[in-house]
């Protein structure tokens, strides 16, 4: 198992870049990175559609499934990556904009919206 497709930007930050297609034709590409939290678990900044070996490293980096507590969904772009998300990390509490949650309704939203002040 190697977290080679992740790449550590700094301590406790982590950052993977992936393809994305405007229509399917136009690469302006996308990405989401992984957080340590300051009690040591970890949260997921925005949302993509993780392949096998990039679930299995960002659990690695986490030290374990159970470790990776969130998925913070920052704005609206990442939309058709939710649902994937949240199918790979189900217990993870899933925050997202009004627009996430209009659209996955059924998904089981934490009670704060991402556009919220703090």
């Amino acid at each position: 198992m190697s977290a080679s497709r992740w790449q550590q930007m700094g301590e406790g930050f982590w950052n993977l870049r992936g393809s994305f297609r405007v229509g399917g034709l136009v690469e302006i590409g996308t990405h989401l990175s992984l957080v340590r939290l300051q009690d040591q678990r970890w949260a997921f900044l925005d949302a993509y559609s993780l392949d096998d070996e990039q679930i299995a490293a960002a659990e690695q980096i986490a030290g374990g499934h159970d470790r990776i507590v969130a998925v913070l969904n920052l704005h609206p772009f990442h939309t058709v990556h939710v649902r994937a998300m949240h199918q790979a990390f189900p217990r993870a509490q899933l925050y997202g904009t009004e627009r996430h949650r209009q659209r996955f309704a059924d998904l089981p939203w934490a009670d704060e919206c991402t556009e919220q002040s703090a």
